[in-house]
């Protein structure tokens, strides 16, 4: 599973669950307080997976942009070689 099929999951659970714990408390088989909590958990999941795909992202056009460098760094110019201090001949 990538990464953004796992944060269409969470995203998905998210709203699984937004529609089953409003039953669940009003059935008392779960409080308030631990669905908040779950659901919060979720939500810095979602948050995590979001930010590692962003960095991944990044990285990727990081990398990019590095090879296309490379690949055009015979269009540099050549850089002199140092030059030899004059003796005074």
């Amino acid at each position: 599973m990538n990464l953004d099929q796992q944060i269409r999951e969470i995203e998905r659970e998210i709203q699984v669950r937004r529609g089953v714990y409003p039953r669940l408390i009003q059935a008392g088989k779960l409080t308030h307080s631990t669905a908040v909590f779950r659901q919060e958990a979720l939500y810095n999941v979602q948050e995590t997976l979001t930010s590692l795909r962003t960095v991944s992202l990044l990285s990727a056009d990081a990398k990019v942009w590095l090879d296309q460098l490379n690949a055009h760094k015979d269009l540099r110019p050549e850089q002199e070689p140092p030059h030899e201090p004059e003796t005074g001949n």
